[in-house]
């Protein structure tokens, strides 16, 4: 068990944004840091550590802390760290350049955790909305619905007059956050009724499916004979268009081929399992209620 006084710091890091939180050695959430993307692979390794070191000294401002105070351990579960190797690496590197973050620093990928969690599909649907539009003006692939209202609504999201405009978002001016914004716009024209659009989140749904069951080899037993069956974290704003996902999800997931399990939508930020994660590493267990960080969404069981 940890001392009350130990303060740790999870930090989790996307290719969009990313949340820090500090917890106390008691389990409470003191802290809560909201910044941009601190995925390596995208910003460079210089950069990632910059926006780290931001993101702890915002915290410490918030708590009142001095900033050559050292918080007991750090954890970092980071988009684009999926090699032990480089993770070491990284983690000895961000000591050595800001020894004042803390005592102790921990690396590992974003897909780290105790369950299984949906990841995030609202770039996915926007890009296949966008090959969609790409695919039918060229001819190359015949598309089952009429492509208008999502060619309409993808030319006014990217604000240009056809293809050949639209390009620049896909190469010289990217930008995955904001591509995946015209998502917001594809859901609402589901929700008005457009069949490619409902189409588009079917396929999205089945898709995030595809993902559990590629997954469910290496959970372990006592996560499926829990009450309510595997729990599934689900994170993304995409999950505010849960209705529009179901029915593709169910169509994988569905008829026993996963006979028990709970979507759980988190009411704290997903950074608290890296603080967590960060506690271990020094053999410290923080004693949270995980029932209080997250709400049932949606629940599933075979009915024979």
């Amino acid at each position: 068990m940890a001392n009350k006084q130990e303060l740790f710091c999870g930090l989790e890091g996307g290719a969009s944004l990313s949340q820090l939180v500090v917890v106390s050695g008691d389990g409470q959430l003191l802290a809560l840091v909201e910044g941009p993307s601190t995925n390596h692979l995208l910003i460079g390794i210089s950069e990632c550590q910059a926006r780290i070191k931001w993101m702890v000294d915002r915290a410490k401002e918030e708590l009142g802390l001095s900033e050559d105070m050292r918080f007991s351990a750090l954890g970092l579960s980071l988009s684009g760290c999926e090699q032990e190797d480089m993770n070491r690496a990284l983690e000895e590197d961000l000591i050595s350049r800001y020894p004042n973050l803390a005592k102790t620093v921990i690396v590992a990928s974003d897909a780290v955790g105790s369950g299984l969690t949906a990841s995030p599909k609202a770039f996915w649907i926007s890009l296949k909305a966008v090959k969609t539009v790409l695919n039918a003006e060229d001819n190359y692939l015949s598309v089952p619905h009429n492509t208008t209202t999502v060619k309409n609504t993808v030319l006014d999201y990217f604000q240009v007059k056809d293809k050949f405009e639209l390009l620049q978002f896909c190469y010289i001016n990217f930008s995955k956050s904001f591509f995946a914004g015209l998502c917001v716009k594809i859901a609402k024209a589901a929700q008005d009724g457009d069949p490619l659009c409902r189409e588009l989140f079917f396929e999205a749904g089945r898709a995030l499916a595809d993902h559990v069951m590629a997954l469910l080899p290496k959970v372990h037993k006592s996560l499926m004979e829990g009450e309510g069956g595997l729990p599934i974290v689900c994170v993304g704003s995409v999950f505010k268009s849960w209705e529009l996902l179901k029915p593709g999800f169910l169509t994988t997931l569905g008829n026993g081929r996963l006979r028990e399990f709970t979507l759980l939508r988190p009411k704290t930020s997903s950074a608290l399992g890296a603080a967590l994660m960060a506690a271990r590493k020094l053999q410290r267990e923080l004693p949270v209620a995980f029932g209080e960080h997250a709400c049932v969404m949606y629940h599933y069981k075979h009915s024979s």
